[in-house]
């Protein structure tokens, strides 16, 4: 059996939280996945970011951070490219640190200390 905790949404292997009823800065949000028993979502591919964008109803932020010049997901320690086609056109342009799903778009960096909705990712339970 394979399974998401109720409020979750499945997606390939991951499970989805969607936090909409309140905003908060990107490192409470990586503390509210964390309480969560997850992780703020790493959004890698095509499908999984049109899963993303047609669940949410309001910008979200992601588990990707700008460090030592690089935009790096925190939990894969994967790179994100700057030629990533999930970049919204321009972007990234504010030399912010963080990233969010623009609701509609793509993505956004975005400063920190902003507040927005989250989005939490954890492996599905295999039961």
């Amino acid at each position: 059996i394979v399974d998401c905790p109720s409020e979750w949404m499945r997606f390939g292997n991951s499970c989805y939280l969607y936090e909409n009823t309140r905003k908060i800065n990107w490192d409470d949000a990586m503390e509210y996945c964390v309480s969560q028993g997850g992780y703020l979502a790493e959004v890698t591919d095509e499908a999984e970011f049109q899963l993303v964008n047609s669940t949410i109803t309001a910008n979200v932020f992601l588990g990707c951070r700008h460090y030592n010049g690089k935009w790096k997901w925190i939990t894969s320690d994967r790179e994100l490219l700057l030629n990533d086609t999930l970049w919204t056109p321009g972007e990234p342009a504010e030399g912010s640190k963080c990233l969010e799903i623009w609701k509609g778009k793509q993505f956004n960096d975005i400063m920190c200390e902003r507040l927005n909705h989250v989005l939490c990712e954890k492996a599905v339970l295999f039961l």
